[in-house]
């Protein structure tokens, strides 16, 4: 899909004055702004009713320097101050929740985990964690040889971006261990940010000229904008993925692709300001601008304020012959977090989803929900081919089946500190397959607990994250992306224990899906392609492309005539399993699409993504 993009002024009736730092809350409802004045503001989405103010010291001369939200059930406001001091404060009722002074003279870069537990903010040349209700010292991350200038946690708050005098660097935020450091700039790098979905890292240089893209687990670079003038102050990311914005010194706002680094529109002159942040609206629809002040009287209607809001008009052409499926509204189940997995129950009543809470839906009334469990969002949630229970990931390492009447846990296993990443049941319920961190797969009978088979494949210490796996559907073989840094296909015979490679994807394979008749494997790629095969003789019987992002899911319909991809751009197609070619395309507006599945009856189809909810679609016959 193209696009053609246009920035338009949209007239901001709230937030005024001097505004030096500014986030969204995780779920979009509130907006926080910092002042020169000490004070923090919260306001509507729109901007333009002011719900409380919140100081951070009882000082005149304090300013606030940056402002970020995070924390998961219980959100959490963070500030950093021109006086080395970090603020926190419960954003519901505006109760300060702590106070801890860094030591240093300035706290220009905050970030909130997003699951709660930890604060990070760059202090010298040290990040440092804390606990952000209560101020307490977590841990020190020291290796940065000069200031660091920007801090970041990803979606899945597992790993934690450091920008600094001397590079990115990439830390294990639960352990403190160094996982990585990001090469190829000349020069010191002034701001970091991670894409929606956690997989890309973007970072830019005091004097590099070029913002750079990596993936963020294998440290491989992915894009290069050049900017051409002076370098970008700031960048941010879109929800869906696609867009990078980047503020300049020179007064100047672009929107880029996150893919070609091609620039998509861009805006410049006085009316911008020095622009120092800028950052999308939870919908994606705006990019809103902290700037510096313009110092002379400008004619109406330019810059005058520090605080600006752009609405983005969006074209899209889709590819000829492709027919546009479109969206029912009234279809839409809302969670308060990312969604990452998702499944239908077999008769098709229900719907469970994890997006930190396992949740089941009921389809077949007003959308309800019941929340039954935490669960790691980052792991699989999968219903039982009978329907008696479901099985998810309770925090990082058990293993649980819960009846989906009551709520209760009919068994547990806990698989020690190694993790859980992918889950999977056999067709006739009779095997449970769990995938571990150490590159092991476990495999139980649900019935009594007992474990049938382990299976082990060449280790690695590099990961593209969560692979999903799947059973064939006649039980006797299974099928992960391998995380070995192959990219291939592990397709394990489960009678013999034999593993074959299937080699044809040139980066991590995160999707995979058998057809009804077990005869054909589809397997989908952060290389944006999904490629078809043979599943019984590991021959490659074809490659699809057409998608603008990495694959994020596979599925084929129940009858099997249908073939459904999904990428982290927001586009689904439906294509011929056949030919390959797509017949029609759904467009997840506002992020990338996390998951999807078929109904039973192959009528409907439903689409997770991280913009926090889940569509359900009315498939054309």
């Amino acid at each position: 899909m193209t696009a053609r993009l246009v920035l338009e002024q949209v007239p901001m009736p709230g937030p005024d004055g001097e505004v030096s730092a500014a986030a969204f809350s995780p779920d979009g409802g509130l907006l926080a702004t910092g002042g020169e004045d000490g004070v923090v503001r919260l306001w509507d989405a729109a901007g333009s009713r002011q719900i409380r103010s919140l100081e951070v010291g009882d000082e005149d001369d304090v300013r606030v320097l940056a402002v970020a939200f995070g924390g998961g059930l219980r959100t959490v406001l963070a500030a950093g101050t021109d006086d080395g001091r970090v603020v926190t404060w419960s954003p519901g009722d505006g109760e300060r929740l702590s106070v801890f002074a860094t030591g240093e003279r300035y706290v220009r870069s905050i970030a909130v985990h997003p699951h709660g537990g930890l604060l990070a903010a760059g202090v010298g040349d040290t990040v440092r964690l804390w606990d952000p209700a209560t101020g307490r010292p977590v841990r020190d991350l020291t290796g940065h040889t000069g200031q660091v200038h920007g801090v970041a946690f990803n979606a899945g708050g597992d790993l934690l971006a450091s920008a600094g005098m001397d590079g990115i660097r990439l830390w294990n935020p639960s352990t403190g261990e160094l996982i990585r450091t990001f090469t190829g700039h000349p020069a010191s790098l002034t701001t970091v940010a991670f894409d929606p979905a956690g997989d890309r890292l973007a970072g830019t240089g005091a004097t590099a000229g070029v913002v750079r893209i990596w993936h963020a687990r294998t440290g491989r670079e992915m894009a290069v904008v050049d900017w051409r003038g002076a370098t970008p102050k700031t960048v941010a990311f879109s929800p869906d993925g696609r867009v990078l914005a980047l503020g300049s010194p020179s007064r100047s706002l672009r929107l880029c692709d996150t893919t070609t680094g091609a620039e998509l529109c861009s805006l410049t002159g006085r009316r911008m300001g020095v622009v120092s942040a800028a950052f999308f609206s939870p919908d994606g629809t705006e990019v809103l601008t902290v700037a510096g002040r313009a110092r002379h009287r400008l004619p109406p209607g330019s810059f005058d304020r520090s605080f600006g809001r752009w609405r983005i008009r969006e074209i899209d052409v889709e590819p000829s012959g492709v027919v546009a499926v479109p969206a029912d509204d009234r279809r839409v189940l809302r969670h308060p977090s990312h969604v990452h997995s998702m499944a239908f129950s077999p008769d098709g009543g229900r719907l469970v989803t994890n997006d930190g809470t396992v949740r089941v839906w009921r389809l077949d009334g007003d959308g309800d929900a019941a929340g039954v469990g935490n669960a790691n969002v980052v792991a699989d949630v999968v219903w039982s081919p009978d329907g008696a229970v479901f099985a998810f990931t309770r925090g990082l390492t058990t293993v649980v089946l819960v009846d989906p009447e009551t709520g209760r846990e009919v068994r547990n296993w806990d698989c020690g500190m190694i993790g859980v990443s992918s889950l999977a049941f056999s067709a006739d319920g009779g095997k449970l397959a769990a995938a571990l961190g150490d590159h092991s797969i476990v495999i139980w009978d649900p019935s009594t607990g007992r474990t049938l088979q382990r299976l082990t494949g060449p280790r690695s210490t590099t990961s593209a994250g969560r692979s999903a796996m799947t059973f064939s559907p006649d039980g006797t073989r299974l099928a992960k992306g391998a995380e070995d840094g192959t990219y291939a296909v592990h397709l394990w015979h489960l009678g013999t224990g034999r593993l074959r490679q299937l080699h044809g994807h040139t980066d991590y394979v995160v999707a995979v899906a058998f057809d009804p008749s077990g005869a054909r494997l589809a397997s989908g790629g952060l290389d944006r392609s999904v490629v078809l095969w043979d599943a019984a003789t590991g021959d490659e019987l074809g490659e699809l492309t057409g998608h603008t992002g990495a694959l994020r899911a596979v599925a084929f319909s129940p009858d099997g005539t249908r073939l459904a991809t999904a990428d982290s751009a927001g586009t689904v197609d439906l294509r011929d399993p056949v030919t390959g070619s797509p017949t029609h395309r759904l467009t997840h507006d506002g992020g990338p699409v996390t998951s999807i599945a078929f109904s039973p009856d192959g009528a409907g189809l439903a689409t997770a993504g991280s913009d926090t909810t889940v569509r359900l679609w009315t498939l054309p016959a």
